[in-house]
């Protein structure tokens, strides 16, 4: 027997009450609608400018310049004979007669070659010829170099800063100084390099400098260099004008030189075998 519970009457003929609804919000006024948009606004514009500050502090770094030049009385501080600041005011500013170490050679050839990479010249002989990407083991000569010839040739592989332009790595080889992101724009219009380098040294110290290939050499030093060959380097749709320039004067100064040197040897009654002295000295840059 089954027990089911029945309607009441009072509920049976009840209509149904409409579904009760959440008051509505009260419309906010011009000033709350304003204070809230503007505060919205305020906090857009923090964010950005947050990351503006963290992006100048990060990466648009300024550089500053020093217009001194070190001198040859200043003591290296590697040298065995480099006495400290504080010391040399103890002593009563008594000073090293000391001067830069000794030239170990008379002639240095700088060779650039702007934006090769390091697999490039870094031969790998696990792969096969015939699987050979078109941009390794194709500079066979540095791997020749440093089997042959190991005690005078090695292969380093360098890490540069950005910007990796032409005149900013000029400028951080020369000086020693670290470039700057914002100096980029200046690769287009560059000036001549007002601080300590290592071109001024060799002029001040009666070298000979010679430069070929990329006219940037010659912008960033127009009164330091003895001979110059420039050529244009922003001509992308040319790619040998500049190459075959420096091969076309390379090898006749440095016969040039040789012949010369062989010459003042000669005329001193063979007591030496070359000049050796500053001015018959040469350093090429070449790119």
């Amino acid at each position: 027997m089954s027990l089911r519970r029945q309607p009441s009457a009072a509920g049976a003929g009840a209509t149904p009450l409409p579904p009760t609804r959440a008051p509505l919000p009260l419309p906010l006024s011009a000033s709350a609608q304003f204070r809230r948009i503007a505060a919205v606004l305020l906090l857009v514009l923090g964010i950005h400018g947050a990351g503006l500050f963290l992006f100048k502090e990060g990466y648009l770094l300024t550089r500053l310049e020093l217009n001194s030049t070190a001198t040859c009385p200043t003591v290296p501080p590697w040298s065995a004979d480099f006495v400290p600041p504080a010391a040399a005011a103890s002593a009563g500013g008594a000073t090293s007669k000391a001067c830069w170490p000794h030239a170990r050679f008379h002639r240095t050839l700088l060779i650039m070659i702007d934006a090769l990479r390091f697999d490039f010249i870094a031969y790998n002989e696990s792969i096969p010829p015939t699987a050979t990407p078109y941009y390794i083991n194709k500079v066979p000569v540095i791997s020749r170099m440093l089997k042959t010839r190991p005690a005078h040739s090695l292969l380093y592989r360098g890490l540069a800063d950005p910007p990796t332009t032409t005149l900013q790595r000029l400028i951080a080889l020369m000086t020693g100084a670290l470039p700057t992101l914002v100096d980029a724009g200046s690769n287009f219009g560059s000036s001549a390099i007002r601080e300590d380098n290592l071109v001024g040294h060799l002029q001040r110290a009666g070298r000979r400098v010679v430069s070929m290939g990329d006219d940037t050499w010659d912008r960033l030093f127009p009164t330091s260099l003895n001979e110059t060959y420039p050529y244009p380097s922003f001509d992308v749709w040319d790619l040998h004008s500049v190459d075959e320039g420096v091969i076309s004067h390379l090898f006749p100064a440095l016969e040039k030189r040789r012949r010369s040197a062989a010459a003042a040897a000669t005329g001193a009654a063979g007591t030496r075998t070359s000049t050796g002295n500053d001015s018959d000295s040469d350093w090429g840059p070449a790119r």
